[in-house]
This record gives structure tokens, sequence and C-alpha cells, in this order.
């Protein structure tokens, strides 16, 4: 009977509990859930697909492949173009995350003026004068220990009206040189120098048939050290800047026997540094050829100094599974120990250097850096960038008629780019080499130059910032007419890129 009473009690509480939560329970979190769809682990395929074009956001190692969350290099902004040459825009990473990236950093800047007087002399008396021009012809600079040294010259130009009232013209060119004071700098780092005239006061003396000028110069020097340094990502200007692929250190000991010109009582020195390193990159590891260079210095027996020179070649595979063709490489070799011993005759001395070779894999890439209050660099930032297609015809008059078109080569050279307000002004030259044929098999060619202008429209663009021009061949069309005239139609796929330096404070980490 009791059992009857606990079963009957279960299912009233049961019977209740469903009526509560049916009534009072918000049921908007559990249908949310299950409206949730199943998680997929692995890479977004369009992300991974984007990387994967683009060759700047995919690497590999074996079969592991990973996407780093970062802007790719080529980028239209309008996301919903697909045609060729279009590519979209990864989103900006919302959490920060870390990128090693090889960057200029500011190790001190300061400036200085210079007052110079120079005196033009004249040939011919001057009643008034038309115009008087000074620039900058040439500016040099050298690093020392906390100083930069800045040495270049002067052009003056003189236009002056003579009595017989014709125009008459000199010129004058001046050095100048002055040192500007920098605390940390050393020699092997990178000077930026900003010369200016910044005031100019012209004064024609009739008696001694001279015109006067004083000039104000400013001299703005800023000193930059390259670094790889390890950086935050995430809500910041858009940088392009070289990205740190892979990179190691390899030791590597070479062994060798000098005989001596004389019998050596002792050694007094041996110093060595590799030269002419170069670099070879090949599937997943470079090989390095370099020369060490090597020079002995010892004592003969009867105290004579003497020394002998040597030139080894050697190579090196290092392994960089992260390393692909098109890749930036730097190596900075050098000698890290040097052993010699003499042998008790004094004829043979055995030598041996351990050699250090750091290799560097760099790829150009656009990261949104995160500011922050670290190190202060100078880097490029995105200002916008654009692709278009240009189509051009050109005439090639062939002195040969009844042919064939054996083979025909087309290639772009001599490209510039010159950025303009909210524009870019590309030209270059499509260098044509047309080979062909009559039916006796003589053979024929024929080169020709067509010359190319078009602009371009990038937003933001403004005069003298640095402009990446990217252009290919995409179509190349040719059509013989019955007079034996050639006519061609080349499509241009061109990309540009606007960026100008800015200076800004880094956010890092300390990641190695």
């Amino acid at each position: 009977m009791y059992k009857w009473y606990y079963f009957m009690g279960i299912i009233t509480g049961l019977t209740m509990s469903t009526y509560y939560a049916s009534n009072n329970w918000d049921k908007s979190g559990i249908d949310e859930l299950l409206r949730q769809p199943k998680v997929k682990y692995g890479i977004n395929s369009e992300i991974y697909e984007l990387a994967y074009q683009n060759n700047t956001n995919f690497t590999k190692k074996k079969d592991v492949y990973r996407v780093h969350n970062i802007y790719a290099f080529h980028v239209d902004h309008s996301s919903d173009k697909e045609e060729k040459g279009g590519y979209k825009r990864v989103s900006k990473p919302d959490q920060v995350q870390v990128e090693k990236i090889k960057a200029p950093l500011v190790i001190g800047k300061n400036s200085m003026q210079k007052v110079i007087t120079e005196f033009v002399s004249l040939t011919d008396e001057a009643i008034k004068l038309r115009d008087v021009k000074s620039t900058i012809s040439r500016v040099e600079t050298e690093i020392s220990k906390n100083k930069v040294l800045v040495e270049g010259s002067i052009a003056i130009e003189v236009f002056y009206i003579g009595k017989d009232n014709l125009v008459y013209y000199r010129s004058l060119e001046t050095g100048f040189s002055e040192c500007v004071n920098i605390p940390g700098a050393k020699p092997g780092m990178e000077v930026v120098i900003k010369p200016e005239v910044e005031g100019i006061e012209t004064r024609l003396i009739p008696d001694k048939n001279k015109v006067k000028q004083k000039l104000v110069l400013r001299f703005l020097a800023k000193v930059l050290f390259f670094d790889l340094l390890s950086v935050n990502t995430g809500e910041g200007p858009l940088i392009k800047t070289d990205r740190v692929v892979d990179q190691k250190t390899t030791e590597m000991v070479l062994n060798n026997e000098v005989k001596t010109a004389v019998e050596a009582a002792d050694i007094i020195n041996v110093v060595a540094q590799v030269e002419e390193p170069k670099v070879d990159i090949l599937s997943d590891k470079v090989t390095v050829e370099a020369i060490l260079h090597k020079e002995l210095f010892y004592r003969g027996r009867n105290g004579d100094k003497h020394s002998q020179s040597e030139d080894i070649s050697f190579n090196q595979f290092i392994e960089l599974p992260y390393i692909e063709p098109g890749m930036q490489v730097e190596i900075k070799p050098r000698v890290e120990n040097i052993k010699s011993k003499l042998n008790p005759e004094g004829n043979l001395v055995q030598q041996e250097f351990k050699i250090l070779l750091p290799v560097t894999a760099i790829e150009t890439v656009q990261l949104n850096l995160l500011p922050g209050s670290d190190s202060l660099a100078v880097l490029p930032e995105v200002v916008g960038e654009n692709t278009t297609h240009l189509l051009k015809e050109s005439f090639i008059p062939l002195p040969e008629q009844d042919f064939e078109i054996i083979e025909d080569e087309t290639k772009i050279k001599a490209v510039k780019g010159k950025s303009l307000t909210d524009n870019v002004m590309v030209k270059g030259i499509i260098n044509s080499h047309i080979y062909y044929g009559k039916e006796n098999r003589c053979e024929y060619n024929q080169k020709i130059g067509t010359h190319f202008n078009t602009l371009i429209e990038v937003e933001g663009a403004r005069p003298a910032m640095k402009v990446d021009i990217d252009i290919n061949v995409d179509y190349v069309k040719k059509d013989l007419n019955s007079s034996g005239n050639l006519t061609q139609k080349v499509v241009l796929d061109l990309f540009v890129k606007v960026s100008n330096n800015i200076q800004f404070n880094l956010s890092r980490t300390n990641l190695s």
C-alpha cells in the first residue's frame, strides 16, 4: 500500500514540474541552442582558398596547414566583385594576434640650420635681376658614432638684364657639409635625410657687378635600424610590411691546412670573414654558397713577420620547412671562432673555423598593426589600391608578304608609376618580338615598342606617395590584312597600390 502512495507522489511531482516549466521558462535560449549548426572543426574553406591563391597567408609544413588571419596582399575593396584580378578582403581579426616582422625602428632624429653666403660674378653689366634659382642638387650622408655627416651641392642660377636689355645667364655650384648630432647612431644603420632651402635673400651689387645670395638650409635627419621583432596585430593601421616566415641558424666547421712560405716560430694572428654569400631556394630548404677569406700572420725563425691569404669556397644545406619560391631570403654569415695550431717543424698550420649561418625567409604582406607604447617605427600605411584592364592596339608594318607567324613574344618594359591626387599614372612600353616566315622557309624577325599610359583611380592618393605596380599581359591577338600589315591587340592587367610612410609606436611582445 505504501508503495502505491510513493508512486502516486512521483507522478504528481513530475506533472506539476512539467506544467510550471511550460508556463514560466524562457524557451528562447533553448531554441537558440537548437538552431546553432554543428561545429565542424578545421580551416575555413573560404579563407583557406583566398590565402592559397594569393600565396601570402598560406604556409605548409609536411601535412600541416595553417592560415594567418591577415590581409591578403592583393585586395579589391568591392567585395561583391568576382572578375579576374579582384580578391575578397579577409575580415579583421577580432582578437590580438602575434606576428614576427622586419621593421625599421627610429633610433633618433634631429634637425639643424646652416647659412651659406655666395657671390656670383656676372660677365656683363647688369641693370636688374630677372630671376634667381637655388636648388640642392646632391646630398650624401655618412654615419659615425652618434653623428650623421651631410655633404652636398647647391646649384645657383642667375638670370639678369644687361644694359642692352638682353637677358643673360650665369650659374654657380657650391658645396656644403654639416654634422648632425643623433645619439645612438652607429655605422651600418640607415639614415633618411630631408634637406630643404628654407630662405633665400638675393641682392645685386652694381659696383662689383656681382650677385650676393644668402641661403638658409635646414637638414632633418632620421636614423633607422632594421630589426626582427614580434608585434601584436589587431585594430590599427593597415601596414605593408615584411613578415618572417621562417628562420634558422646553422653552425658549420671548416678545417684547413696551410703550408707556410718560410719556417714559422709562432703565429701572430688569424683573421677571417665570409664573403659573397649566395642563396638558392629549393623545396623546404635553401643552399648557401660563399667564400671564406682568411689571412694568416706569423713570425719567421729570423724574427721577420709574414702573412699569407687564401680563399676557400664552401656550401651548406639549411632546412627551412615554411620557405617557398619567390620569398626573400636574408643571410648574415659570420666567423664565430678560429683555432690555429703550428706543427713543431714550423712549416704547417692546422686551422679550424666555426661559421654561423643565420638565414631568414621573408614575405611581403599586409597587417593591421596594433599601436602601443613600445618601439617607434616608420612603416608604409596602405592608402588605397585598384585594378584595371587596358587595351592597346598597334599596327606593325612588315616588309615581307605571304608569310605566317612562327613565334611571337610580348613583354612589358620600363614600367613607371606616379601618384597624383586620387589617381595613379602608369606608363611603360609593350615590346613585341615577332618571328615570321615565307614558303621558301626564310625566317624573319621584327621588333616594335608601343608606349602606353593610363590613369587608375585610387581614392586617397596624393603626390609623392609610393606606388607599387603589378602588371601582366592578359591577352594578345594578332591579325594579318591583305596588304601584309599586322594589327596587334594587347590587353594588360594592372594592379596598383599606394602607400605612405607613417611613424607610430608598436605593441611588442616578448616572444622570440
